[in-house]
């Protein structure tokens, strides 16, 4: 009886199955999409604790997180005993040192709240598309967790990922003060935002939201909403007093920091070509708009993708969510985010590739947008499975390489990981900084504990370090390191 009552095919057979058949199909890309972005989460965490930290950005600061809890001085970031780390403001470092309080010393505590901090960076990219019906959430998280510069932040001890969740937090809090439902929300999440970024990075992040907030103003005509809607007052007052009492803490206890940071950071380091001025490493000197490069080559492989998909034949039923004044609204918004940051480090020569960072999130809505209405909505999400194979077999290979030259003879990074002859109680692993050692590798340099002192004075102590393993003699004092491990 109930056989009868199915609905037949043309041979007579129950389409049930059929039916059941083609919305497997159909949830196909959507469970493989989802199956990518959890192999690349895992590959990443994987990675976070396998790799060595790298030169000489991720040591150094590991490094200045450390110190920080062993000197219990959560004021002023130290790039040596004595010698004060102006060169960023010190949430990065507080969540660094947080982390390694908890989980212990070592590559993944350094990296993890940097991990963490991504995470939240996709989730505010996912809520956003889900606000949005001509946007896949799960195409612009995937899209966004796949781009390379994503997986490289997702994990490196940088500043750069908690600055993002500033400019984010923001410019999506911008977007609901003026458009949402809940503007009182979106009030808080913009100048909280503005307040984790002058923590993480500085008053850079008054640019990277002031532009495209302006940009937009400018050209939907919006000037005037834009500042009689949003309490401007009363937000950056209590964003400074957020934020701003740090900056004074910092002058008082170490005074000069204001002006190297403020002028030198902030000033020289973007404009001065080949700045001098570097107290802890030293200036890039690249051409004028190199950022268009960087941030072509940080998106990848989504560019690939996103012509391959231009090249094929349009959607049967095109995708008209963009035809209204809204969703045109938010197309120019987004476009406003993503070009801030170049169009700002075009006329900059000392640049590095995390300064696209901040353009990704909204990138990756925008291409979202642009590859549903070309592929359709049954379709997306196949095209972002491809993609993201892609970046999980780049990813793979990345990994399998940096730890097969970690393990060479040569051109490794050696890495001091306990005292092996130390008393019990001072078996702590101590983070070193790392350097590469090209083609004869002599020395290898680390900070240790205060409390490891005494056995680094012992003449003949063994040290266990990274593959292989190396005995180290004589250790001395010189330049701005502690102690130089001389290698056997």
């Amino acid at each position: 009886m109930l056989k009868a009552a199915l609905p037949l095919a043309a041979n007579g057979a129950p389409l049930a199955r059929p039916l059941a058949q083609a919305r497997c199909r159909s949830e196909a890309p959507t469970q493989a999409v989802l199956l990518l972005i959890a192999t690349l989460l895992l590959l990443r965490l994987f990675a976070m604790a396998w790799l060595p930290l790298m030169d000489t950005t991720e040591a150094r600061y590991a490094e200045v997180g450390r110190k920080m809890l062993e000197l219990g001085d959560w004021i002023t970031p130290w790039h040596d005993y004595g010698v004060a780390f102006w060169a960023k403001p010190p949430l990065s470092f507080w969540l660094t040192a947080a982390s390694m309080k908890l989980f212990g010393v070592n590559e993944f505590a350094a990296r993890l709240p940097h991990f963490l901090c991504m995470v939240i960076v996709a989730a505010a990219c996912g809520h956003l598309a889900a606000t949005r019906r001509d946007t896949s959430p799960l195409a612009a998280i995937g899209m966004l967790a796949g781009a390379a510069l994503s997986l490289v932040a997702a994990g490196a001890v940088m500043t750069d990922a908690a600055l993002v969740v500033g400019t984010t937090l923001a410019l999506w809090g911008l977007w609901q003060a003026l458009q949402g439902p809940r503007r009182r929300t979106g009030n808080a999440l913009l100048f909280a935002g503005l307040a984790i970024g002058l923590l993480a990075k500085g008053p850079l992040v008054l640019v990277l939201v002031g532009l495209p907030t302006a940009a937009w103003a400018v050209c939907t005509r919006q000037v005037r909403r834009v500042m009689t809607d949003v309490p401007w007052i009363a937000g950056m007052a209590a964003t400074v007093a957020c934020a701003g009492w740090w900056y004074l803490a910092a002058e008082l206890k170490t005074p000069g920091f204001i002006d190297y940071f403020i002028v030198g950071e902030h000033w020289h380091r973007f404009v001065t070509p080949g700045w001098s001025g570097d107290r802890y490493g030293f200036a890039h000197a690249f051409p004028l708009g190199t950022i268009w490069l960087f941030a072509l080559a940080s998106t990848l492989p989504w560019p690939l993708v996103l012509l391959a998909a231009a090249f094929t034949p349009r959607a049967a039923r095109p995708d008209d969510a963009g035809a209204d004044a809204d969703a045109r609204s938010w197309q120019i918004y987004l476009a406003c985010w993503s070009l801030a940051p170049m169009v700002f480090f075009t006329v900059a020569r000392n640049i590095i590739l995390p300064y696209a960072l901040p353009a990704l999130p909204p990138m990756a809505l925008l291409a979202g947008q642009w590859l549903r209405r070309r592929v359709g909505t049954e379709r997306i999400h196949a095209w972002v499975a491809a993609g993201l194979a892609l970046s999980t077999a780049g990813a793979l290979a990345l990994v399998i390489t940096v730890r097969l030259r970690h393990a060479t003879d040569l051109g490794c990074r050696f890495r001091v990981a306990s005292l092996a002859s130390a008393p019990a109680g001072r078996r702590q692993p101590c983070l070193p900084e790392r350097h590469t050692l090209r083609r004869h590798p002599s020395r290898a340099s680390f900070k240790p504990f205060s409390g490891e002192a005494g056995s680094l004075r012992r003449p003949g102590t063994r040290w266990r370090l990274g593959d292989p393993a190396h005995s180290v003699r004589s250790p001395t004092t010189e330049g701005p390191h502690r102690s130089v491990l001389r290698i056997d």
